[in-house]
């Protein structure tokens, strides 16, 4: 997966989209190991990526695989070991994803990230017409909050001992049953050494139909 964050970091610098780094590369890391983790033999393993930039300033990321496999998004228990990648990548994107067909065998799956504070109201329709509501009461997107604690191995407790909160409001803060506020969320970020961007509620604005 390192091949394909380098490959998105150097065409995000030479488009001089250097803003949607963090974000993007947590897509594009996500969406390349679920195609790698579920392909049936060698010739599925056979992975690329296509990144193009949209004209609202945000980013198409496709990864293409051999299997005929399609991902789908599930909401993994709360003590699931795995199973949280494409409800982290649904999270960042706000919903604007989806998996298409291609020329040859095999699949697409798609992801656009936006640029920051497109809009307040809702994420508009992907490439498969996908339309949802997302709340305005939350600074976090809990889903992606648990995967960054999960994966620099943190318990909910040493996190909130690092953060200076509550067990109790920590998890109510990954749950999504209360926001934390803009200092108590960068100091979450800084406990688990990621960006603040990866961690933030996103709001996507109208999203151009595309053509599967």
């Amino acid at each position: 997966m390192v091949w394909a964050r380098r490959l998105l970091l150097w065409h995000l610098e030479a488009w001089g989209m250097d803003r949607l780094a963090g974000v993007a590369e947590l897509v594009v890391s996500e969406l390349v190991t679920n195609a790698v983790r579920h392909a049936h033999g060698p010739e599925d393993t056979l992975v690329e990526t296509w990144f193009r930039p949209l004209p609202d300033g945000g980013l198409l990321i496709e990864v293409h695989d051999a299997s005929s496999r399609r991902p789908e998004l599930r909401q993994p228990s709360s003590d699931a070991e795995s199973g949280r990648g494409l409800a982290l990548v649904d999270a960042l994107t706000g919903g604007s994803w989806g998996v298409s067909g291609r020329e040859g065998v095999g699949k697409l799956v798609w992801a656009e990230c936006a640029v920051e504070g497109d809009s307040d109201e809702v994420s508009g329709a992907g490439r498969g017409g996908r339309r949802r509501e997302r709340p305005r009461s939350l600074h976090q997107e809990p889903e992606a909050v648990t995967w960054a604690r999960e994966k620099s191995g943190l318990t909910k407790r040493r996190l909130a001992e690092l953060v200076g909160i509550s067990e109790q409001l920590m998890g109510e803060v990954e749950s999504g049953r209360r926001s934390a506020t803009p200092a108590d969320l960068a100091r979450i970020a800084r406990a688990l050494n990621c960006p603040v961007v990866v961690l933030e509620r996103r709001h996507s604005g109208s999203r151009r139909a595309a053509s599967t």
